[in-house]
């Protein structure tokens, strides 16, 4: 997925609210659905490219 042009902002919100969904799915004991595994790859790039991009912009923090 292109994410290049997403704010940090938007990832964010976005790795929120599919957490969220996730959450609610489960709740609702809907684990098994298909949709599921591409929800939980969804947020893991979202994660991946709000952490690289934070490690861009405070090099302090790198190694962490």
């Amino acid at each position: 997925m292109n994410l290049e042009n997403v704010s940090p902002k938007q990832l964010g919100e976005l790795e929120l609210r599919v957490t969220d969904l996730l959450d609610m799915m489960r709740k609702a004991k809907l684990q098994h659905e298909p949709v599921i595994a591409h929800l939980e790859q969804l947020r893991e790039e979202l994660g991946q490219a709000r952490r690289e991009r934070f490690d861009a912009a405070n090099s302090e923090y790198r190694g962490y």
